[in-house]
């Protein structure tokens, strides 16, 4: 009876050790990661975590390596991003030597903005004018260019993408700010209004007895530099006149005076500042308007020269005269109000130099002596040409 009790206790144990011995021996079949794919940035980590299978596999240890140590390195699942590129990480098991990869892109570290510029720091515009404001992100390779537009007072001018639309006379402030860094630009404005300007803004409009207008040529020329880029008309010419004088204001430029002699000598007729700052969306078609002050000092920068002081001759023939197709030749004796101008080389601005009303307006034009001065305040009553802008 003894001997039989400890055979059978012997087959016992013996099952017992065959099923541990079972358990030791259950192998890897599979191993996962829980992600396949992956994007970070430079000094960014990221953990990668093995899922072996089946879960109850005796021996669960792994190997990490990395395709290229250099842009990413792999310890225990953790992969730290050293250089732009893409990296594949493996893992391998040490039982059964199952693999499984990620694949990571790594991006460059963001640039930061530095600065944001607009191409003016002040606007001036007459009632329902526009302007388009240039903006320039710093650096150029700044991974986040975006910006928001902003008004100080939208009564007085609204800004949409960078194009300032006059509302009411007043002044506003117009700023640009980069999502990236809150970086700011800022453009002062100041809306004139006709009446403000001493100038009649009442009817009749401009009809048949001022005639009708056109431009003296169909030539056009543009300017580029840096980005910007203007394209200027020929001289505005005004034909079929039957009263060239019909709203002469005198001496006080509060009327809207127009000479449309079609004198031979001149490119384009004469008007007074009050005609074109009235009539600016007759006198220049669409897309066409009537320059402001800073269109042609921007103009001047444009060609190379300083956007104020006068230069050479030779600076007027070269660039003027050649790539701008301004002339400096004929001369116009007019009635009254409408003196005797260099007017082949004198053109008006849409809105007043000076910040107050006045009987004077901003202008530009070649000199007596063949001098560009493209900072002059001339008598809105005097006669000068138009040229437009777009």
């Amino acid at each position: 009876m003894k001997k039989i009790l400890t055979i059978t206790t012997a087959v016992v144990l013996g099952l017992a050790l065959f099923t541990v011995s079972c358990k030791k021996d259950i192998l890897v079949t599979e191993v996962s990661l829980n992600k396949t794919t992956a994007t970070i940035m430079v000094d960014d980590t990221l953990r990668l975590i093995p899922i072996i299978g089946p879960a109850n596999a005796k021996n669960q240890t792994v190997t990490w390596s990395s395709s290229a140590p250099s842009k990413a390195t792999v310890v225990d699942g953790l992969v730290t991003a050293l250089d732009e590129g893409v990296v594949t990480i493996t893992v391998t098991t040490v039982c059964g030597n199952k693999t499984a990869t990620c694949v990571i892109t790594i991006e460059p570290l963001p640039i930061p903005v530095a600065e944001v510029k607009l191409n003016v720091s002040r606007v001036n515009l007459m009632d329902a004018e526009t302007r388009t404001l240039i903006h320039t992100v710093l650096p150029e390779d700044a991974s986040n260019k975006a910006v928001i537009w902003g008004s100080s007072d939208n009564s007085i001018a609204t800004v949409l993408n960078g194009v300032i639309t006059a509302v009411a006379a007043g002044e506003a402030v117009i700023t640009v700010t980069t999502e990236d860094g809150n970086k700011k630009a800022t453009c002062s404005v100041t809306v004139f209004s006709l009446s403000f300007l001493n100038c009649l803004p009442e009817e009749p409009g401009w009809g048949t007895s001022l005639g009708t207008v056109s431009f003296a040529t169909p030539q056009e020329w543009t300017i580029t530099k840096d980005g910007v880029t203007q394209i200027w008309s020929d001289a505005v010419q005004a034909s079929n006149c039957s009263n060239k004088t019909t709203f002469a204001g005198g001496a006080n430029a509060t009327g809207f005076r127009a000479d449309c002699r079609s004198n031979p000598s001149q490119k384009g007729d004469l008007f007074s500042w009050c005609a074109v700052a009235r009539f600016r969306d007759v006198l220049c078609p669409y897309p066409w308007r009537v320059p402001t002050d800073q269109d042609f000092v921007n103009l001047d920068l444009l060609l190379g020269g300083n956007g104020r002081t006068r230069t050479s001759l030779a600076f007027v023939n070269d660039n003027y005269i050649a790539r701008w197709g301004g002339t400096y030749s004929g001369t116009c004796t007019a009635s009254g109000a409408l003196r005797s101008q260099n007017v082949a080389g004198e053109y008006w601005a849409s809105v007043p130099r000076n910040q107050v009303p006045s009987n004077h307006a901003f202008t530009f034009g070649f000199e007596n002596d063949g001098f560009l001065s493209p900072d002059g305040l001339i008598g809105k009553a005097n006669g000068h040409a138009l040229r437009c802008v777009r």
